[in-house]
């Protein structure tokens, strides 16, 4: 009787378990999903051509929510400024 009550014991709190994980990971991932949408409205694409050089640089999606914009020009003449 007793192991019996330990089988359904742990089978409720694995049930329990694999639902909390399941939360914080469909949690986590709206999360992402709103940083991605938010970086990509914010982040513009930046494009600039000058005698010499082609500059292009953009917001590289990450799976974390921390992003960087990997490279901007600051304008004709100055230096190029790589964020990695």
């Amino acid at each position: 009787m007793a192991i019996l009550f330990c089988v359904m014991l742990s089978y409720v709190l694995f049930v329990h378990y694999i639902r909390k994980i399941g939360n914080e990971t469909l949690r986590y991932k709206t999360v992402l999903e709103l940083a991605h949408t938010i970086q990509k409205t914010l982040v513009p694409i930046i494009s600039q051509r000058t005698a010499r050089f082609e500059i292009y640089g953009m917001g590289m999606l990450k799976t974390t929510t921390r992003t960087a914009l990997r490279d901007r020009s600051g304008g004709e003449g100055k230096e190029l400024v790589s964020n990695r």
